[in-house]
């Protein structure tokens, strides 16, 4: 059974990349069709943009925790994304250069004020995220 929870998974990724594959190829073709059109893009600032775009795409979903966790009564104490670091320290809030590789990728901490919180207070936590990712997905003007 376990083989079988593994293979939908690798089926679902093998089949979405061979798609992006034979999209990247028709838009290639295309570009070549149109006379080149774009400016063939140097890879050094393409690769520096990407980066930049990726950790300000987490960033806005892990904004999106707090707002979630805030709004059922949670205490903030930790937001991590890339280098940036934002913790509640003993004398407040404190914004400093995040030193933990494995917090990089994204992290938010927050707890309940009191043992007895909403049973709804940790869904509106998580669903903070993804909804702030939704957001930003469906803004259009």
């Amino acid at each position: 059974m376990a083989q079988r929870r593994l293979l939908s998974p690798v089926l679902v990724f093998l089949v979405m990349t061979a798609g992006g594959g034979v999209l990247g190829a028709g838009i290639g073709r295309l570009l070549r069709q149109g006379g080149g059109v774009l400016p063939r893009p140097e890879p050094g600032p393409l690769l520096a943009g990407l980066l930049v775009w990726v950790v300000a795409g987490i960033a806005l979903h892990e904004l999106g925790h707090p707002a979630g966790g805030l709004r059922a009564g949670f205490r903030f104490i930790l937001y991590t994304v890339g280098p940036l670091r934002v913790a509640r320290e003993a004398r407040g809030i404190r914004v400093g250069l995040n030193r933990a590789i494995n917090l990089a990728g994204g992290v938010v901490l927050m707890v309940p004020r009191t043992p007895d919180a909403r049973p709804d207070g940790l869904a509106s936590f998580i669903a903070g995220g993804p909804l702030a990712s939704l957001a930003a997905a469906l803004e259009r003007d």
